[in-house]
């Protein structure tokens, strides 16, 4: 395969926005290197980033790249190429794949995946057909939030220290870990430096901020990336109302699709996230499972020894210190 360096600034806009130059901005301020690879074969171009871990080993990530048609040849000359780039000992190549059909690349099953694999997707339609394909639930949901006096609006950059405060307090009640205020800052500055569009929407009621999501849009697609909600007044049903103001306005910039980002496996009634399962799922659209993470390993051996400690770690999070 010929395979080469692609310069950052010759990369064309990548409908999946891990894959593109924006995000590899995001990361690079946050400890990761990025290298985009051409197969001129494939005509794909792949991000891929990579940091070290430990003192002399490296770990390599790639989001979602599009492996659509590599042979377990092809991948494998693929990261040959790319160990030649990296100046250190590769730990692991670690691919977070949407779907390929057929799949026997000879890749391990990584012990945690990074994006969840499993989302809902809405693709653009009439508003009445898209509120037709809701559940009545949703419908009635967010009629009662506007019968309520719930409004949402788009806040400038300047109010995301009040989107952050409401995340803060989201993270708590939820026990899920979050960034820093200057990453989602970062994050929407420079989606907006690079032609694509971080929107921030807000839900209030009588002055008070009820809830606050931030959307990308990038390419063709959206993308509802964080959201955050607050204690109190929580049965005016306000999340309902912003998601659906947020679908709508994507769709009028050009969206084709909106990407609720992120659901659990399954309808089960006992997940703890059930219902932000029902919620998600609600707004209609279509449930996508994709592989998730996959590794390509050089070293087995030392691979094996860092997939114990990456399971004690999860485990010391989900378990421990989540309660």
């Amino acid at each position: 395969m010929n395979i080469k360096i692609v310069n950052k600034k010759a990369i064309t806009r990548n409908e999946n926005f891990l894959q593109s130059q924006f995000w590899a901005e995001v990361k690079k301020r946050y400890g990761w290197n990025s290298l985009f690879l051409q197969v001129e074969e494939k005509e794909e171009t792949i991000l891929f980033l990579y940091k070290r871990i430990f003192k002399f080993f490296y770990m390599v990530y790639s989001g979602r790249p599009n492996l659509e048609g590599f042979t377990d040849k092809e991948l494998k000359e693929l990261n040959t190429f790319l160990k030649k780039q990296i100046k250190g000992k590769i730990l692991f190549i670690r691919y977070d794949l949407k779907v390929v059909k057929d799949f026997n690349l000879k890749l391990k099953k990584a012990s945690s995946d990074i994006q969840v694999p499993n989302t809902v997707v809405i693709y653009k339609n009439e508003e009445e057909n898209l509120l037709a394909a809701m559940k009545s639930k949703t419908r009635y949901n967010i009629r009662l939030a506007e019968k309520k006096g719930v409004t949402v609006r788009e806040a400038a950059i300047e109010e995301l220290d009040r989107w952050y405060s409401l995340y803060e307090t989201t993270a708590k009640r939820d026990k899920i870990a979050i960034h820093s205020f200057e990453y989602y800052r970062d994050v929407i500055n420079l989606a907006n430096e690079s032609g694509s569009c971080a929107k921030i929407y807000f839900a209030e009621h009588e002055g008070s901020l009820l809830a606050g999501i931030i959307v990308l849009l990038h390419g063709k697609e959206a993308v509802y990336l964080y959201g955050a909600s607050s204690n109190e007044k929580r049965n005016l049903m306000p999340a309902y109302k912003l998601q659906w103001v947020a679908i709508s306005e994507s769709f009028k910039a050009g969206a084709e699709s909106y990407d609720m980002f992120g659901i659990p496996a399954s309808d089960n009634p006992d997940d703890p996230m059930h219902g932000l399962y029902r919620f998600k799922t609600g707004f209609g659209g279509e449930i996508e499972n994709y592989l998730g993470c996959y590794d390509f390993t050089p070293s087995p051996i030392l691979y094996s020894l860092f997939r114990v400690a990456e399971r004690l770690r999860t485990f010391i999070f989900k378990k421990v210190l989540k309660r």
